[in-house]
This record gives C-alpha cells, structure tokens and sequence, in this order.
C-alpha cells in the first residue's frame, strides 16, 4: 500500500514538471485578432449610449458633449470610480477576520489507544490490554471564529490612507483630462467654422476663378491682351488660390477631429452654430506673479505629487510598524458530533505572539529606499514648479501676442473688403474690368482664411491660460449623469457669461485656488487693470 501511493506521487509530480515544461509562448492567431477586430468595430458602430444630434451644435454643446461621450475622458472617469472601489476595498481589510468552517471526517475502521501506567521510579509499566477510542467513525465538526491580527491592522489602516490619496490623485488625473480636452474641443470648433464657412465661399469663388483663367487665356490666344499681361495676371490668380489651398488644408480635418473629440460615431453627419465673434478682446487682468501662485497652487501635476509624497511617507510609517511584534486575538465557537466527546460543543478563546526578528535585518535598506524615493519627488516637484510657471509664462506671452496678431488681421480684412467695394466702383463706373473684382474677391477670401486662423489659434490661446493655471473650465456641480443640454447651458454660463465660480466640492475634501473670469480678463480700455482675486477653500 505504502508502495503504491509513493509510486501516485511520484508520476503525479512528474505529469505536472512536465506540463510546466511544456508552456511556450503562445502568438494571437489570425482568428483571433480578426474577431477582435470584429467586436471592436461594432462597438464603434454601437452609439445608443451617445446623445443623438438634434441641430446645429454650438461651442458649449461641443464641451458638453465631449465631458459626456469622449472615449479618453470617459476611461479617466472609470479608472476615478476604480480607485474608489480600491480605496472602498481597503477599508474593508480593517475588519477583524471571521471564519466559518465545516467539514466531515471518516475511517474505515476505529481509532484507539492503549496505556501504561507510570510507576513510582519514573518508569512506565506493562501496556494495557483493553484499547479503547473517543471517536466514532463519522464524526462532523463546525467551527466560528473571530480573528484579529493587530499589526495587520495597524497596516491595513495605512494602506487604506494610502489607497485613499491615490483615489485622489486618479481625480487629478481626471481633470488633467478634462482640462485638455476642452483645450482640444475649442481649437477643433474653431477651425472647424471656418472650414463651413470658407467652404461654402471657396466653392462659389472658385468656380468664378476659373471662368476668368480661361478667359484669360483666350485673349492671350487671340492676341486681345499683351503675354505678359496675360501671364501675370494668371499667375497672380493662381498663386492666390494655391494660398488658399493651403491656408484651407489644416481646417479641412477640423471638423473630423471633433467629431472624434465629442465622442460621435464616426461619419457622423452634423451641422455647427456660427457664433458672433467678440467685439473686444480682453486682456489679461491678472499679473504673472498672480497666475504663477494660482498655478502651483491648482495644477493637477502639483497636487499630484503631494499625494506621492504623503503616500511615500506613510510608506515609512508602515516600515516601521513591521518591525513590531504581532499579537493575534481568537475566540471561535465549536460543533462536533462525536457522540463520545464529552462536551460536544464548546468555546475557544486564546492569544498568540509572533516576531519576525529578520525584518530588522532588511529595515535599513527599506529605510534608504523610501528616502531616496522622497528624493526623487521633492525633485521631481521642483521640475514640475519649474513647467508649470514657464507654461504660465508662455501661454500668457502667446495670448498677448496673438491678441495683438488676431487686431492686425481684423484690419488687414478691412482694408481689404473696402479695397473690394473700391474695385467693384471702378468696375460699375467702366475703369475695370471684372477680372480684377475676382482677383480682389480671392484677396479677400485669403484675408478671411487668415482671420479665422488666427481666431482659432487665438481661442486655443485662451483655452490654454486658463489650462496653465489648473483651472477647470467646468463648475464643480457639473456631472456627466446630467442631460446634455443642462451641461451645455451651465458651461455657456460659465464661459459665455464670465461666471467662475469656485471649482471644488468640499465633499472631496479637496483644497483649491478659484478665479473668476471676470477678474482675470479685463475688458480692453477698461482703465486700471484688475487683480484677480484667488480664494482658496479649505
């Protein structure tokens, strides 16, 4: 018998060696990677969970709509209720241990025992002659037991802290994402505009262009008009259209892009909202000094990093709680129905001690590591005050110049569309013909290329002041349950209307540097610049 099962033993061990040996890497088979493929594309095709188009789409819906259904946004939205589901989880490792067993026991035959008495010279005598047992064979037993590892819970208490900054910092995380987004969705919407408009007027002008190429070259061909008058005037007209061509190339993918920005499904037909332009554009009220303090105060990158190093530094602390001994508590309740046991239910109780003396062995080392890893963060803080404040400085530099860009091309467009109506005069009058009102007219578009260009970029520009400065282009109540139109009308309120109001919900425990628009853009010739006024809420 004892043969036997050490011969099972042994041919088990070497089945499972040899299933071991016999794992090699496996490569995704063209099955697989088409169904993949197949499943991935009708989830894209799947748009029940997007909000349908309706009509025109302005600025505010576009935010709103990429908040709700941008893919990106939507993952950094998941990977926050995670972390609160991680963070819920390590509470729970703060409960004592409760274990509930059962089982059944079996023989084939009784156990038993016999005894020896002990005699007076500490020697034991001749072994009974009657054995006896105290166990039936089948017995089942039950058992509940209420367990509590102290040091265990001194360190499950730290990682719960520890679990709970990082939920934190996966909501940093989101804003971050949030922030760029509608970064991302201003510029987009902005070219996007002036692609449907300049469209619409490229295609008419355009048409009329080469009606007048070809009829310059007929008169060339008939000897109407000098070569060289010819020639230049073509080359004029075709240089002005090549200038189109690739003023018109960037916006062309605009539309695309937001289309992928705001989550829709893709090709997608939808129309945009042509908004008025600002008859004013503001400057910047507050000082660099001003927005550099919001900054460091705001930015996801900065809170980021202190939640590191308040993990890091609970780290130490749970370093230092392995070095103690660990005490264990029990008590348990017990069922067996073994009818020869005297009591056949009974209670347990009892404490135990425990010491892991090579811990203290390895602490330095830990020690070193944890130091050098506030090392790299206090590092690592300075690097990202450093970005940040240069960002600040940068955003506000290419806001300031692109405001001064976007006035100059508004003038240059006015010279232009009255140099057209001059034009147009002289044609109506007889002194020019209508190849020069086409030519002007082409001019004219240029101009208005170039105008919507610097008004996207200016508007990108604007987005990124406030981006730079951590400030969320969204209220605080905003949330991505809400129907679409409620959260498109509190964002127009927030940015159409100058209300920034503060950002964070207390509920989060969370700390913040708030600004209004209103004090950081000052209206242009609005006398005295005005300080913006940071508050932060504790």
């Amino acid at each position: 018998m004892h043969k036997r099962l050490v011969a099972g033993a042994t041919a088990t061990a070497v089945g499972l060696l040899l299933a071991g040996c016999a794992a090699t890497p496996e490569a995704i088979t063209a099955v697989e990677l088409r169904s993949h493929a197949e499943d991935q594309k009708a989830r894209l095709g799947h748009a029940g969970d997007v909000d349908p188009v309706q009509g025109p789409i302005d600025l505010y819906e576009a935010m709103a709509r990429a908040l709700k259904h941008n893919m990106k946004h939507r993952v950094a939205v998941m990977e926050t209720a995670l972390a609160a589901g991680e963070t819920e989880l390590a509470r729970h490792d703060l409960l004592p241990a409760l274990t509930v067993r059962a089982g059944l026991d079996g023989r084939n035959n009784y156990t038993g025992s016999f005894s020896r008495p002990l005699l007076a010279s500490d020697e034991a005598g001749p072994r009974g002659t009657t054995a006896d047992t105290s166990q039936e064979l089948t017995h089942a037993t039950a058992n509940l037991t209420l367990s509590w590892n102290v040091l265990d819970f001194g360190l499950s208490y730290i990682r719960a802290r520890q679990a709970a900054d990082k939920q934190l910092i996966a909501e940093e995380n989101r804003r971050k994402a949030a922030n760029r987004l509608i970064e991302q969705v201003r510029s987009a919407y902005w070219r996007a505009v002036s692609a449907d408009r300049l469209r619409r007027q490229f295609r008419r002008l355009d048409g009329s262009a080469n009606g007048a190429l070809r009829r310059s070259r007929q008169q060339q061909r008939d000897g109407v008009v000098a070569p060289v008058t010819a020639l230049t005037y073509q080359r004029e007209l075709l240089d002005i259209k090549k200038q189109i061509t690739k003023l018109t190339a960037g916006l062309a993918i605009a539309k695309a892009e937001l289309a992928q920005l705001m989550g829709l499904k893709p090709g997608t037909h939808f129309h945009l909202k042509v908004p008025a332009r600002f008859k004013a554009l503001p400057n910047l009220g507050a000082s660099l000094e001003e927005m550099s303090d919001i900054g460091l105060r705001n930015r996801p990158e900065v809170r980021e990093l202190i939640y590191r190093h308040r993990i890091n530094a609970k780290e130490a602390n749970a370093a230092l709680l392995e070095l103690l001994p660990t005490a264990q508590l029990h008590i348990g309740a017990n069922v067996d129905t073994n009818d020869l046991l005297f009591n056949g239910d009974w209670i347990d109780f009892g404490a135990r001690t425990a010491w892991n003396a090579m811990r203290i062995l390895r602490y330095p080392q830990k020690k070193r590591v944890i130091e050098a890893k506030a090392g790299v963060i206090r590092e690592e803080a300075l690097a990202t005050s450093m970005m940040i404040v240069t960002q600040i400085r940068v955003a506000r530099i290419r806001y300031g110049l692109l405001r001064r860009e976007l006035k100059a091309t508004n003038g240059y467009y006015r010279v232009q569309r009255q140099l057209l109506q001059q034009v147009r005069s002289q044609q109506a009058a007889g002194a020019l013909g209508e190849q020069a009102v086409i030519r002007e007219r082409m001019n004219l578009l240029v101009a208005r290329v170039k105008r919507d260009i610097v008004y996207a970029d200016y508007q990108n520009a604007l987005a990124a002041v406030f981006w730079s400065m951590g400030i969320d282009p969204y209220d605080a109540d905003l949330s991505t349950e809400q129907p679409l139109q409620v959260m498109a009308d509190d964002l127009r309120s927030l940015w159409a209307h100058g209300r920034h109001p503060d950002r964070r919900d207390l509920r989060r425990g969370r700390q913040t540097a708030s600004l209004s628009q209103a004090s950081l853009l000052g209206r242009s010739g609005a006398g005295p610049r005005a300080k913006a006024v940071a508050r932060v809420r504790r």
